[in-house]
């Protein structure tokens, strides 16, 4: 398990996961999942799924590895603060 992110989230990435966790609370959806290409022409793809947990949202960021030879996951926690609070990462 590693302590830093292997995908920076830049300022824009988390307004836009900020403004989906707050439609999918007005659309009452539990979940959510999306690829986003932050980087035009980056040869890495990067999922993003967002989750409701009972006191919490999850997002978990998959960044795949050179030559797609597995992930690199990041997990961050969302309260009700709205601040993705990075959790922990580790390879898929």
């Amino acid at each position: 398990m590693d302590y830093k992110p292997h995908y920076e989230l830049n300022l824009d990435t988390r307004h836009i996961v900020r403004e989906l966790i707050k439609k999918c609370k007005e659309l009452d959806l539990v979940n959510f999942n999306f690829q986003y290409y932050a980087k035009k022409g980056s040869p890495f793809e990067v999922f993003f799924y967002i989750t409701e947990y009972n006191d919490y949202w999850e997002l978990v960021v998959k960044k795949s590895k050179a030559g797609y030879d597995g992930y690199y996951t990041d997990v961050y926690k969302i309260y009700d603060d709205n601040e993705l609070k990075f959790y922990y990462s580790e390879e898929d």
